[in-house]
């Protein structure tokens, strides 16, 4: 692996990965809330088929594709669940 992103607390709603995959990048490190979590965009970001939709002429439309964005570029996700319960979100609680 020769080039790799990293990307901590992605805004809500807001996809980085596209740019990362454009650039031919061999890997990115995504740190934060997933899959329905506010880091990042549910399904450009994530894959979450819940939240799939694509532009069309300035109409958002269902994207049939529930295959991850990420997955069709020849990207895989894997989560690092022990890194989990290091990271602290605003939404976090005591416990």
């Amino acid at each position: 692996i020769k080039d790799v992103a990293v990307c901590c607390w992605m805004p809500q709603g807001v996809d980085f990965t596209k740019e990362f995959r454009d650039a031919g990048v061999d890997g990115y490190v995504l740190i934060g809330e997933s899959w329905d979590g506010c880091v990042g965009h549910n399904w450009k970001t994530w894959g979450n088929p819940m939240f799939r939709e694509k532009e069309k002429g300035g109409e958002a439309e269902i994207d049939e594709d529930d295959t991850p964005l990420h997955e069709r570029d020849g990207y895989n996700m894997w989560k690092v669940e022990e890194c989990s319960e290091l990271q602290i979100s605003r939404y976090c609680t005591e416990g």
